[in-house]
């Protein structure tokens, strides 16, 4: 089964759907009729987790390559691979109030956050003692929080101003 995220654009009626696979692509669906709009290929490895920009014109990967893709969803075109993680990119977030701002987590126990688009690591957080499993932001992007398979309560948030 794959992980899905599902485009929430401004307007009530969704119209996209995206889906991760082990087979190294992103999958753009369209929500009328489930049809195929366009398969996304370019990471060298898995891919387990996607994230929508807040307008929902890009689209972020992380995978099993150690990088966090990002996509210009208008046509598919991978426009950077932000690398710097030391193992498997588990999952991925973009600020709900800022587009430029994209979070990751690792199998290397660390959160990472990216200037999206630059691809530059901005911080690097040693969130956790295993692997990173879910990041999140909070609704007006101001905290991170990130849990992990350590077994501890998710780490505190993380400030962003």
């Amino acid at each position: 089964m794959s992980p899905l995220a599902l485009l929430a654009p401004p307007h009530p009626v969704a119209r996209r759907l995206a889906t991760a696979s082990a087979d190294k692509t992103v999958r753009l669906w369209r929500c009328a009729d489930l049809g195929l709009e366009r398969v996304l290929s370019g990471h060298g490895a898995g891919v387990s987790d996607l994230s929508w920009s807040p307008a929902s014109d890009y689209l972020a990967s992380a995978s099993d390559d150690k990088t966090v893709g990002l996509w210009r969803v208008q046509d598919g075109r991978l426009l950077r691979a932000c690398k710097g993680h030391t193992a498997f990119v588990f999952c991925c977030a973009f600020s709900p109030a800022n587009p430029n701002l994209l979070a990751s987590g690792s199998f290397d126990e660390t959160v990472r956050l990216w200037e999206a688009r630059s691809g530059r690591c901005i911080a690097v957080l040693p969130a956790h003692s295993d692997p990173v499993t879910s990041v999140a932001f909070c609704h007006d992007g101001s905290l991170l929080v990130s849990a992990s398979y350590d077994g501890s309560p998710p780490a505190p948030p993380a400030a962003l101003s």
